[in-house]
């Protein structure tokens, strides 16, 4: 693991200037933008069983690799065997379908699979989990969360999915690492969410917020794994926990989720006293990422019921999303119904082409 070591020694030098342009001050977004009002939109829980069911879990990120829905526990290294390899979970899209259309199908049993991936943690320096995952075809690609002399920090890896019938394995490639450039230092948050985007994989950092992060922006990586420098992120406040595939016009959704208690830390102009549960839909395009001007999605409607920590969220073809809780305030999957109806009802100016994202 030397070369590896190496080229996380060399890059992470690199990772000052990010923190520099941050200390620039809040800049406005360079492309229109129109806010709406949120939207209420129903969640359906589809229950679950086995292992991945427990709070233990953690689900941290979910993606479509294919027909294949792949289930990313923040420590796959609880889910580890005797052989050494370790583990997370699959689901198959008509599994995902059938219960969604059919309650006698219900529970679901999501599968484990490998993940072979060696000496992953004990060669990347302040290993805390991995935080998102994205794949294109069969090819995978993994964001990781570390905490370096009390800093934080994250990596980005390359992995293959091998969809054999009996028990899928995801091999990932722990010789090459790519440091990824931590915009702002705020404690327990790194990179949560990556979105592939024609030839590059963007990274989104969890914390945006005009106050906490003056300088956002996105960091791009091409498919071997290349830093291809940064765009700037219109302030999104409290927190990005995930984000769907971005479709040809550039647009994707992101899990936008608050806690009450995180007010001191995420420091918002207005700090709200109930959880924020939306989904919200940005654009990126060639002068950085933006709101695409569609209402964001609520998916909260007791504001006394306890916040869902939704972690993990991908789109199902036409159908809507998929979404999924790490353990608060348990292990929850969740389907919220969004169709392409619903989107022309709140149409913008920008055009959005049809189709699956994936």
């Amino acid at each position: 693991m030397a070369a590896t070591t190496r080229t996380i020694d060399a890059l992470m030098l690199g990772l000052a200037l990010p923190l520099l342009l941050a200390a620039c001050g809040p800049r406005e977004a360079t492309l229109p933008v129109t806010k709406q009002p949120p939207r209420a939109v129903p969640v359906e829980v589809l229950p679950l069983d086995g292992p991945a069911a427990a709070s233990d879990a953690e689900i941290s990120a979910m993606c479509w690799c294919g027909d294949r829905l792949v289930l990313m526990p923040q420590h796959p290294e609880r889910y580890g065997d005797r052989r050494g390899e370790l583990g997370l979970f699959v689901l198959d899209r008509a599994e995902v379908v059938a219960a969604i259309d059919d309650p006698a199908t219900r529970p679901l049993v999501p599968r484990r699979a490998v993940l072979h991936a060696p000496d992953l943690i004990a060669s990347l320096p302040g290993w805390d989990g991995i935080e998102a995952v994205v794949a294109v075809g069969d090819t995978v690609f993994v964001a990781v969360e570390a905490r370096v002399n009390d800093r934080m920090a994250g990596y980005l890896l390359r992995g293959r999915l091998r969809p054999t019938a009996t028990e899928p394995r995801l091999d990932l490639d722990t010789e090459r690492v790519a440091p990824i450039p931590v915009p702002t230092m705020v404690d327990n948050m790194s990179q949560e969410a990556l979105v592939i985007t024609g030839d590059r994989v963007a990274v989104l950092f969890e914390a945006n917020g005009v106050h906490v992060n003056p300088g956002a922006h996105v960091a791009l990586f091409d498919f071997e794994l290349a830093y291809q420098g940064t765009r700037p992120i219109e302030h999104v406040e409290y927190r990005i926990t995930d984000a769907c595939r971005a479709r040809p016009d550039g647009t994707f959704w992101v899990m936008n989720y608050f806690f009450p208690g995180e007010g001191r830390t995420l420091a918002p102009p207005v700090v709200p006293t109930v959880p924020v549960e939306h989904l919200l839909e940005l654009r990126l395009g060639p002068d950085g990422v933006v709101r695409s001007g569609r209402p964001p999605l609520d998916l909260r409607h007791d504001p006394g019921a306890p916040a869902r920590n939704w972690e993990a969220l991908v789109r199902l073809d036409g159908r809507g999303f998929l979404l999924m809780t790490d353990r608060y305030p348990e292990t929850m999957l969740a389907f919220v119904p969004w169709t392409d109806a619903d989107q022309a009802d709140h149409a913008v100016a920008a055009p959005r082409p049809a189709g699956d994202d994936r």
